[in-house]
């Protein structure tokens, strides 16, 4: 059985791949290189180190939006699970006074 404090660790193996020029958006024409090595380059988008079309990710932007996905969905789940307390093939016309006679929870 093997030990799993002397396990690789995968983000090692990810590092360690090389990317080369026959990579999508590796600048034609260089040595190649470990992708954990590739922010050591020192390439620069404004000086068009890098070929185009590319994609520019600013973190701050990034973690806003994962921010604003996490409280979308926990209002989703909240509405989720306030809709299984209503009985599924109830009409329209029904539905209104349930959270009236306290069937459903209004918060």
């Amino acid at each position: 059985m093997s030990d799993p404090m002397n396990a690789p660790d995968p983000i090692d193996a990810i590092n360690d791949m090389v990317l080369d020029d026959l990579v999508k958006g590796f600048p034609g024409g260089h040595a190649p290189v470990r992708l954990g090595d590739v922010g050591k380059q020192g390439w620069n988008l404004l000086l068009e180190d890098l070929p185009l079309p590319l994609a520019v990710l600013k973190r701050d932007v990034l973690d806003a939006n994962g921010r604003w996905m996490a409280r979308f969905l926990k209002a989703a789940r909240q509405q989720i699970d306030r809709r299984r307390t209503h009985k599924p093939g109830l009409t329209a016309p029904l539905e209104p006074p349930l959270p009236e006679a306290g069937a459903v929870d209004p918060d």
